[in-house]
């Protein structure tokens, strides 16, 4: 989706002709909040500086593993957020381009639910990388984001959470790590910085079969957005962080709760650049929960004469 703000800030005398001596001011940013490939954006003919803005998309949370009774069985690993970068440019030190070409990346999947007896989770994507450059295609990027790795999934031993990937002014944060003896998920790791956080792992259950809370996504903004809430036990899902004012990046999403008589709970898919919540664990005869969806990457132009 995009969004264009602009403004126009003009002083006229009494006949409409431009006050001698004053500056005309104008200011106009774009948004794009959804996937794009390749696509091409038109670069107002007035405009001689640009800001930008590009965050990678998060990583998926991987599924828990379904296993017998008796046995320890982890929940999935949290996605990583995606990590930001931005900078202001002249135009024509950029070479006067007429278009810039942006990529907005699309957010990790979640790994799938396990559906037989005695497996493992699925892990989860990892989330696009967000870009801009002045000509289609690989060449000419002057402006990049990697998006986070997508956690693990879980087995009888772990349930890793997804890790930083690569380049980005800042770095999101790693995704919660699955309690290694099948206890309740770990939190995602929390981004001090305007980057996206990681998910929350999902629930175990432990040898004797006990079955716990999903692990929160992790805070942005040094703590001022709050990460989705875990699944509380019982099987419940893992919930989607609240969206509370402006940030270029989302906050992490919750893991999914384990239960010992249903289908583990599924990990709360992420808003903007945040890590999915990943799935929790399951009993033979029951599905295990999916991991939940990375958030989306999203760039920022804001044009200025």
């Amino acid at each position: 989706m995009k969004y264009l703000i602009i403004l126009t800030l003009i002083t006229t005398n009494l006949l409409g002709q431009v006050a001698p001596g004053v500056p005309e001011t104008i200011f106009e940013m774009q948004e794009f909040t959804s996937p794009v490939s390749n696509f091409s954006v038109t670069i107002p003919t007035w405009a001689k500086t640009v800001t930008v803005y590009v965050v990678g998309a998060g990583g998926g949370g991987g599924s828990g593993r379904r296993g017998p009774s008796g046995a320890i069985r982890c929940g999935g690993g949290g996605g990583a957020g995606g990590n930001i970068s931005f900078g202001t440019y002249t135009l024509a030190s950029l070479g006067d381009p007429t278009n810039f070409y942006i990529n907005v990346g699309t957010g990790g999947t979640g790994g799938a639910e396990v559906t037989a007896d005695a497996t493992n989770g699925n892990a989860g994507g990892g989330g696009g990388q967000t870009r801009i450059g002045t000509t289609s295609g690989p060449n000419n990027i002057f402006l990049s984001a990697n998006g986070g790795s997508g956690g693990s999934g879980g087995t009888a031993t772990n349930g890793l959470g997804g890790a930083i990937n690569g380049f980005g002014y800042f770095t999101g944060s790693t995704g919660g790590v699955a309690n290694t003896s099948g206890g309740a998920g770990g939190n995602g790791a929390n981004s001090n910085a305007i980057a996206g956080s990681g998910g929350g792992a999902g629930a175990g259950l432990s040898a004797a079969n006990a079955q716990s809370a999903g692990g929160a996504g992790g805070s942005t903004n040094a703590g001022q957005n709050a990460g989705g809430t875990g699944g509380v036990v019982g099987g419940n899902n893992g919930n989607t962080a609240t969206v509370t004012g402006f940030a270029y990046a989302r906050s992490g999403a919750g893991g999914g709760s384990s239960s010992t008589t249903s289908a583990g709970g599924e990990g709360g898919n992420a808003n903007r650049c945040g890590g999915g919540g990943g799935g929790a664990a399951s009993l033979n005869g029951n599905a295990s929960g999916r991991g939940g969806n990375g958030g989306d990457g999203y760039i920022q132009l804001i044009f200025s004469k």
